[in-house]
C-alpha cells in the first residue's frame, strides 16, 4: 500500500509490528529527497480489545521499554542498525507456551502434508480438520466479499482464501457477541464441469480498520 501520512496513531504492539506500522505510511519523498519521519505516537495503556489481539503482556512491556529508550536516546529516532538489538530485547527467548504452541502447528503441518494432502483433491472434511488446529477463525471482511465470491467463480481457491484475515477464538466469540459476524454460503461451478459446489464463509459485518505502517520517529503518549 503506497499511502503517506504526516502523524500515526497506534495503540501498543509488540515491536515488529509497529515497525511494519512505521514504514508502511511514510514512503514519499519530496523532489526525489527523502523526507523527515514523520511522527508515530504510540499510546501507553492498551485497551480491552486490544488484549485480545496481543495477548503476551510482557512483550508488549518489553517493547513499551525499548520504545521509551528510543526516545531519551535518540529523540525518539529509530536507526535501522539498532533494530536487532532491540528485537533481540523484546524477544530474549520463547515462552513454555510459545515453543509448545510451535511444536503443536508444526507437528500438525507435518502430518497433515504427509498424510492427507492431495495435489488437486478438495476435502471439505480435511480442510476443517486442518483449521481446527490452529487458534484462529478466518473470516471474509464484507468489503471484500464480492471479491472472494467472484475469485470463487473463477475457481482461483488460493486467491480466494488470501482475502481471508484470521481472528483469535476469543475475538471470535466477541463479535458473536455483538452480532457482528455472519455465516454465509456461495456457490460456484467447478470449471470444466457441471459440478456445482458450496463453500461456506464467514463473513465480518463490522467495518475494518486498517493499521497503516508509519516510519521512524516515535512519540510516547502518556
Amino acid at each position: 500500500m503506497d499511502i503517506d501520512y504526516d502523524v500515526l496513531f497506534t495503540e501498543p504492539a509488540p515491536l515488529d509490528a509497529l515497525l511494519q506500522r512505521f514504514g508502511r505510511v511514510n514512503r514519499h519523498r519530496i523532489n526525489d529527497e527523502f523526507r523527515p519521519p514523520c511522527d508515530c505516537v504510540v499510546y501507553s495503556e492498551r485497551n480491552d480489545r486490544d488484549k485480545y489481539i496481543y495477548r503476551n503482556e510482557e512483550v508488549i512491556r518489553r517493547t513499551m521499554h525499548v520504545l521509551q529508550e528510543i526516545e531519551l536516546k535518540n529523540e525518539g529516532i529509530v536507526f535501522e542498525k539498532d533494530l536487532q538489538h532491540y528485537l533481540d530485547f523484546v524477544y530474549p527467548a520463547w515462552s513454555k507456551n510459545e515453543e509448545e504452541d510451535f511444536d503443536r502447528v508444526y507437528n500438525s503441518l507435518n502430518d497433515f502434508v504427509k498424510n492427507n494432502l492431495v495435489p488437486f483433491i478438495y476435502d471439505p472434511h480435511s480442510e476443517e480438520e486442518f483449521e481446527n488446529q490452529f487458534d484462529g477463525i478466518k473470516v471474509v471482511p464484507s468489503i471484500l466479499k464480492n471479491d472472494y465470491i467472484n475469485l470463487l467463480n473463477s475457481n482461483q481457491f488460493i486467491k480466494a482464501e488470501s482475502l481471508k484475515v484470521s481472528v483469535s477464538k476469543r475475538r471470535f466469540s466477541s463479535l458473536i457477541q455483538n452480532e457482528e459476524i455472519q455465516r454465509e454460503v456461495a456457490a460456484f461451478q467447478v470449471l470444466n464441469k457441471e459440478q456445482i459446489m458450496e463453500k461456506t464463509f464467514i463473513r465480518l459485518t463490522k467495518s475494518m480498520t486498517m493499521n497503516w505502517d508509519c516510519k521512524l520517529m516515535m512519540n510516547i503518549y502518556r
